[in-house]
């Protein structure tokens, strides 16, 4: 299979699309990254949840390519169950079904770990899926009839399941950025026990991996590939390890927070197939994509 290069790219502003464009573009890729409200500049509006505006962006694109990154409820205060089915399930389902009208010879699906739920050990691809919120129970609920409807439209589909990202551009209700600012200001920290087992890699390298899987020519359609590191890390290491790098160890106050009711034990991923597919990936270090958030939270730190 031939895979061509112009790709269109929904969720582009949110925390992992925006890096699959950037990482995309370095790859020579033509990318047109799409999201509602867009205006102008090199982005054009995409509403998901509307089959209309779905049409026009296609339309106007024609893109070979579909990597659908959009998604809600990947904050944990978004809880509305009715707006997580319409994005998660009806909005991928909008996308899908217009790639198929307009020839896209492959459709990337941005799915999650969540889907998963809590499971012992790292959690290969065939796993049963048992979440244990909206999220993760209405990106399973895509998966499952986005392969039966990728079948029946002929659209060759590839879902990507990313474990836990951190790195520039993460959005400061999350638990890293709430670690580097606390320490650059100097400032305590209440936490959960952060006792949980988790699998952790930095964004720019997930973005590479989903952007290369795209891009591979010989995978079958309807395959699901696990991102990750395939390493587990205990939460709290992991907050030290960032902590301890910023000099800040003792701001970090673990016990102070109740943990969420659905907070899974262990989280953690198989990677074999992404390496047989992909081979050895890269692992950026953790004290340069630290600096790299830095630079970004706080220009004054970058020079």
């Amino acid at each position: 299979m031939t895979i061509g290069n112009r790709i269109l790219v929904t969720g582009a502003r949110g925390f992992l699309g925006s890096h699959i464009v950037v990482r995309a573009r370095a790859n020579g890729c033509d990318v047109v990254a799409t999201y509602r409200g867009a205006s102008g500049g090199d982005a054009i509006p995409l509403d998901v949840c509307d089959a209309t505006s779905v049409e026009e962006a296609f339309r106007a694109v024609l893109p070979s390519l579909v990597i659908h990154c959009a998604s809600y409820g990947v904050n944990y205060a978004d809880q509305d169950p009715d707006l997580a089915l319409t994005v998660n399930v009806h909005g991928a389902l909008y996308v899908l079904t217009a790639a198929a009208r307009y020839g896209v010879i492959r459709f990337l699906h941005v799915g999650s770990c969540f889907e998963y739920g809590s499971q012992r050990g790292r959690i290969p691809e065939e796993a049963p899926l048992n979440p244990t919120a909206i999220y993760g129970a209405t990106k399973a609920a895509a998966t499952l009839l986005m392969r039966q409807r990728a079948r029946d439209l002929g659209v060759p589909l590839i879902i990507a399941r990313p474990f836990g990202m951190w790195g520039p551009g993460e959005p400061t209700y999350r638990l890293i950025p709430q670690v580097v600012m606390a320490c650059i200001n100097r400032l305590p920290l209440k936490l959960t026990c952060c006792d949980v087992l988790r699998d952790y890699s930095y964004v720019e390298d997930v973005a590479d991996s989903i952007v290369a899987l795209a891009l591979a020519s010989e995978i079958g359609g309807g395959t699901i590939v696990n991102i990750g590191s395939g390493r587990s890390i205990i939460l709290r290491d992991l907050v030290l390890s960032v902590a301890r790098f910023l000099g800040g160890e003792t701001l970090m106050h673990f016990g102070e927070l109740e943990s969420r009711p659905t907070e899974m034990a262990s989280l953690v991923a198989d990677v074999q197939r992404l390496r047989n597919t992909l081979g050895d990936r890269h692992e950026t270090p953790l004290s340069q994509g630290i600096q790299r958030m830095i630079t970004q939270l706080v220009p004054a730190h970058g020079g």
